[in-house]
């Protein structure tokens, strides 16, 4: 089975009961993640950037299982897998994942208690758009390399959104720079960049 983005189903984890989590490389899960690890999610690099209307929750690599497989296009492996059970292992932005591993980050909304009134008035919306850029990566069956992947996902009133990456395969570990970004519209909620490098 190739690298596949992640589709939550939000039962209880990131087989998310139904949402949208991208297994080969993302994962967006509005199930709450289960912390074993603590929570000190400020720190950034230069790029990073969230917005009034969010809170980041948590950041860095994940354990979760996952599940049954759907076709999904915007991926290397054209497919998104639906994972669940998502707990937080290790805040972190520097990564070394092997095959198995999930890395991303946690938020919620909580625009009703910003400070400005635009965000204030935000209304939070039925689905996100999550674009990564990452570096080359390649799916040895069509030889096609693509340097960013995109998928929607749904939000679930008062749930947690998750956004990150489940390594399927060898080829889809590519080390460098991974940046996440978060649309509502041409709006975006956060960004969040990692450096992923290989476990010599």
């Amino acid at each position: 089975m190739n690298a596949l983005p992640l589709f939550l189903q939000i039962r209880a984890g990131s087989r998310p009961i139904l949402l949208i989590a991208y297994s080969l490389v993302l994962l967006v899960s509005f199930s709450q993640c289960k912390s074993s690890a603590a929570n000190n999610v400020n720190n950034r690099s230069l790029d990073d950037s969230i917005s009034d209307y969010v809170s980041l929750k948590s950041s860095g690599v994940y354990k979760a299982q996952s599940g049954s497989t759907i076709a999904s296009p915007g991926v290397a492996s054209g497919q998104i897998t639906d994972i669940y059970n998502i707990q937080l292992l290790k805040t972190t932005q520097d990564v070394q994942p092997k095959v198995g591993d999930v890395f991303g980050f946690q938020f919620v909304f909580d625009h009703k208690s910003a400070t400005t009134e635009a965000a204030a008035d935000y209304t939070v919306p039925d689905s996100l758009q999550i674009r990564v850029e990452h570096p080359a990566m390649t799916n040895p069956k069509d030889g096609v390399a693509l340097t960013s992947s995109q998928w929607q996902t749904p939000v679930r009133s008062g749930k947690a959104v998750w956004v990150g990456w489940y390594f399927e395969h060898d080829w889809e570990i590519v080390a460098g720079k991974w940046t996440f970004q978060v649309y509502d519209g041409d709006t975006v909620l956060v960004t969040r960049s990692f450096t992923i490098s290989k476990v010599q």
